[in-house]
């Protein structure tokens, strides 16, 4: 899967800032149930990541996407994405 240079920077930070269990318990839950982040994940990317000066805010600006709940959920499916990814391939 390809995520872009300003997802895999805030992917790698997540994993950083986010307890182990938490990221555990993310990750196994089901992606139908994803919209349950909205108000805790969510919400901290929001504002944490996506201030108006940043790369990530303005690269969300240039594709057409200008709502930051709409950024903070795309980014929150794909965070999702990419650590399912990552446990995907270590199972093989």
């Amino acid at each position: 899967m390809f995520f872009n240079q300003y997802f895999e920077k805030l992917f790698k930070q997540l994993e950083q800032n986010i307890p182990h269990d938490e990221l555990v318990k993310f990750s196994d839950m089901d992606y139908r149930n994803i919209s349950q982040c909205h108000f805790g994940l969510g919400l901290y990317i929001r504002n944490e990541f996506l201030t108006e000066d940043s790369e990530l805010y303005n690269f969300f600006i240039r594709c057409g996407v200008m709502g930051k709940d709409d950024m903070s959920s795309i980014l929150v499916r794909n965070f999702y994405l990419y650590e399912n990814e990552k446990k995907f391939i270590s199972n093989q």
